[in-house]
């Protein structure tokens, strides 16, 4: 192969030209990767003053049965509790049933994994991306529920 034009460009080797194109597509695919996890999708149905937290979670999940006790508490602690002043919805999704209804729900917040979080505020859902303890789940609900 005749590499010519890169010495018009002033790179002597070709492989630096593959390794710049490696890194660009490594840039790209982060990119879309980090970003479509990061946007929210636009949700309807709860009022201005409710949001919802959603618990995906599967029966033989080692990682699930862990976080089952922590969502119980969290449940316990906020269904008379608001967050920014609202009342949180909590939403239990059962992955292991073989159900229409929960089909839907993992593909319309592309569950990939098990346990998964999923909040959704004002038509817009956000991902919960850290290890699932009661202060953890207080803390993102804090960052992303908007004030009433």
């Amino acid at each position: 192969m005749d590499f010519g034009f890169l010495k018009k460009i002033g790179i002597d080797k070709p492989w630096v030209l593959f390794a710049i194109l490696a890194i660009v597509v490594a840039l790209v695919v982060v990119y879309f990767m980090y970003s479509s996890r990061s946007t929210p999708l636009v949700m309807e149905g709860l009022t201005g003053n409710s949001a919802e937290l959603m618990f995906f979670y599967t029966d033989w999940c080692p990682h699930c049965k862990t976080a089952k006790p922590v969502w119980e508490s969290l449940k316990t602690s906020y269904e008379t509790s608001k967050i920014n002043g609202k009342t949180i919805v909590f939403t239990d999704v059962n992955c292991t049933e073989d159900k229409p209804e929960v089909e839907a729900l993992m593909d319309k917040f592309k569950v990939e994994g098990y346990p998964t979080f999923k909040l959704i505020d004002e038509g817009k859902v956000y991902d919960f991306d850290a290890k699932p303890t009661e202060e953890s789940l207080v803390s993102f609900m804090n960052k992303f529920v908007k004030k009433a």
